[in-house]
């Protein structure tokens, strides 16, 4: 877990975090690019444009636009039967989850460059 001293430090350090765990998931979990990126969102989507630098937030907004481009499936009362990105990933080719997680990953690296205390 990282330290609120670190956050304060690198304040990207909680995005870098979460971005993290999303990419191991990416990499490693079972099922297609659509499975595996609904399990990597999971990971992320507690993230807002404000924990990215500043240069960062309209590529992460455009990531969140992708995965949530169908919005949700209501059920007659106008309640959610299933969420916005798991409904966009149902209907999307796996070739172009496949292109999303590429972007995530490209987002982690730059997350990850400006986050490098070094």
């Amino acid at each position: 877990m990282i330290e609120s001293r670190t956050v304060e430090r690198w304040p990207n350090a909680y995005a870098h975090q979460k971005l993290a765990v999303a990419v191991e998931i990416l990499a490693t979990a079972p099922g297609d690019a659509r499975a595996r990126l609904l399990q990597a969102y999971a990971a992320f989507n507690v993230l807002r444009p404000d924990h990215f630098p500043t240069d960062l937030r309209a590529d992460f907004g455009l990531l969140i636009e992708q995965l949530t481009k169908r919005g949700p499936l209501l059920d007659a009362d106008g309640k959610t039967r299933i969420g916005a990105v798991e409904n966009t990933l149902r209907h999307m080719k796996n070739a172009t989850a496949a292109k999303i997680a590429t972007t995530l990953y490209r987002l982690h690296q730059q997350v990850e460059a400006a986050t490098d205390p070094r």
